[in-house]
């Protein structure tokens, strides 16, 4: 027998919301990123993705260390997550995006 508590997940059971911010602020960041670290992209395709599939699927695949990527997968929404990714990328753009990837 055990007891549980599903309380904390509450919100994963509505629709997705997708959260408000400067979408073309996140691409500017991510373009300056990638280009630091010579990555490519297909930039359509993140311009056309829902951002909260987007912020999700970066924070998945991304080349960032794994403690930041775990901390991006612990941020407790899309909008948390999306505030965190800014930070870290801003951090590194400015940083000259040189450190090593994970």
């Amino acid at each position: 027998m055990a007891e549980r508590d599903y309380t904390p997940y509450a919100a994963d059971l509505l629709p997705r919301r997708e959260p408000e911010c400067d979408r073309n602020r996140l691409l500017q960041l991510l373009q300056a990123w990638f280009k630091a670290e010579h990555l490519a992209a297909d930039w359509s395709t993140l311009r056309d993705a829902p951002l909260a599939t987007l912020i999700d699927q970066l924070s998945m695949s991304a080349p960032f260390p794994a403690d930041e990527r775990q901390a991006l997968l612990e941020a407790a929404d899309p909008v948390a997550r999306l505030d965190l990714m800014q930070d870290l990328l801003a951090v590194r753009i400015a940083g000259g995006a040189d450190g090593s990837m994970q």
